[in-house]
């Protein structure tokens, strides 16, 4: 089954694949947690954001390949979006952090 608190922690075998099909599958996830999965692509939050609309946290930490048109979209369509952690993403912008904070939603930048 699919709980509304999700951690992908301690493996590196993360998917683009897996994301997306735990976004399709499971579409009441509500935090998620992909820090330090550097193998993830806009393509896996795009998925989140979609599928995803009960989504209220997100940490995309040394998610390195993450870039703004993913922040984007989970800003445009995560109306329940609160907080998103970034840490070392160095392809998101202030352009879409400043979207995520006109919906009031906490950016913690490290």
């Amino acid at each position: 089954g699919c709980y509304k608190k999700n951690e992908v922690i301690g493996s590196d075998n993360i998917t683009n694949d897996g994301i997306i099909a735990i976004a399709k599958n499971c579409s009441r996830i509500q935090l998620i947690d992909l820090a330090w999965q550097e193998n993830l692509r806009d393509e896996a939050i795009i998925a989140l954001a979609n599928s995803c609309p009960e989504l209220s946290s997100i940490d995309i930490s040394g998610c390195t390949n993450i870039t703004d048109k993913a922040i984007f979209e989970l800003a445009h369509k995560c109306k329940n979006l609160k907080k998103v952690i970034f840490f070392r993403c160095n392809n998101v912008t202030t352009r879409s952090i400043s979207a995520l904070r006109e919906m009031n939603c906490l950016v913690k930048e490290y």
